[in-house]
């Protein structure tokens, strides 16, 4: 087969692979992609669609491992594949929800984090697509008693809010938030304002939802 006819082969295959993702099927698609990353010819491969095959194959079994629970190898093949490119806001945010919520590395996930908006555009950077990033951060700094810290990044999250969008959790989040601040400092009318637009949202909402203020009044 020639070297033409073998890229073809495995294109396809990265393509079957995709589309079984797709739909699901996730050990079938696992077993295509780790297929391909041992191919020899692959591994040292500095041929442009060689090394895009061989970061295709890392980021999606990183998604499917992580799907499937088996989040070490994940964190592997999600960090492998920022090797070959680093500057892919998905894979640092992926990787970001994994140190904070299975491994509990706060200082790690804030670092990942803040990768993943740094190597946002900056259309993303301003818009309320950066806002599950940007609540991830304030519950970090939450939880280690950066307390303006958190609060600013709420603020940032209200300002990027997308308009009038029922159940928009970062937004329900930073109003919250907003609101348990204000009454940290007895501000009760603005506390109740904030804890209001978060009801707008959605008519449920309340304090007590947030689990990182819940455990806050547990400690004190």
């Amino acid at each position: 087969m020639s070297e033409e006819l073998r890229d073809e082969h495995y294109t396809s295959l990265l393509t079957r692979a995709h589309e079984l993702k797709m739909g699901m099927h996730n050990l079938e698609a696992l077993t295509i992609y780790n297929e391909i990353l041992n191919l020899e010819f692959l591994k040292d491969s500095i041929v442009e669609k060689h090394v895009f095959m061989r970061f295709n194959a890392l980021k999606n079994s990183g998604e499917l491992y992580e799907r499937i629970g088996d989040f070490k190898k994940a964190k592997a093949h999600y960090t492998k594949a920022l090797k070959i490119k680093e500057k892919e806001p998905f894979i640092w945010t992926r990787l970001g929800f994994i140190e904070y919520e299975v491994f509990k590395e706060l200082t790690l996930a804030k670092s990942c984090f803040q990768a993943a908006i740094q190597t946002c555009t900056t259309f993303d950077r301003r818009s309320s697509r950066i806002n599950i990033i940007l609540q991830k951060l304030a519950e970090i700094y939450f939880i280690e008693y950066d307390f303006q810290g958190s609060e600013q990044l709420s603020d940032a999250i209200i300002q990027r809010a997308p308009p009038t969008i029922n159940n928009d959790q970062p937004t329900i989040f930073a109003n919250l938030l907003k609101s348990f601040f204000m009454s940290l400092k007895n501000e009760k009318t603005l506390s109740e304002i904030f804890l209001e637009k978060a009801k707008e949202l959605d008519p449920k909402s309340k304090l007590e939802d947030l689990e990182i203020i819940t455990k806050h009044l547990r400690k004190v």
